[in-house]
């Protein structure tokens, strides 16, 4: 039997006990395990407006706060210190003054 032969029979074991896992436990059982949180909500277009004061993280780790100027299908559409951004839903956060 050849190395390569060898190599994909322990992947093929790998992925059957993965499998296994995840038809055994589900996915909020295995969170449980791991921090004893539920997974943070992902946000959607419908928890957002035009004129809504947002934060997120750009692409350079730099914490960006701006204004939604536009909904789109995806993404909403921003104004950033003079920057416009196209950022999807899941990646903001909404700012609330206090």
């Amino acid at each position: 039997m050849g190395l390569n032969n060898k190599w994909q029979q322990g992947a093929n074991l790998v992925d059957r006990k993965v499998r296994e896992a995840f038809n055994r436990n589900d996915i909020s059982s295995l969170l449980g395990q791991y921090g004893g949180e539920d997974a943070p909500e992902i946000a959607s277009r419908a928890d957002f407006r035009v004129g809504t004061r947002v934060s997120f993280t750009d692409q350079n780790l730099q914490h960006r706060v701006g204004l939604i100027v536009r909904i789109n299908q995806r993404t909403a559409t921003l104004d950033c210190d003079g920057q416009t951004w196209r950022v999807g839903f899941g990646l903001l956060r909404p700012l609330f003054d206090i």
